[in-house]
């Protein structure tokens, strides 16, 4: 599902913007996903 991050949805997210909560997730989600490389390559090929 594409996703864009317009200025709605940033106005959205409050005070902090993607500074704040939404930030955080992504960095903890790259962390997670770098870790488990070798099995999402298992479940992607």
């Amino acid at each position: 599902v594409p996703f864009r991050l317009t200025r709605d949805i940033i106005d959205g997210m409050g005070v902090t913007g993607v500074d704040g909560v939404f930030r955080r997730c992504c960095e903890e989600t790259l962390s997670v996903m770098r870790t488990n490389k070798e099995a999402l390559l298992t479940i992607i090929e």
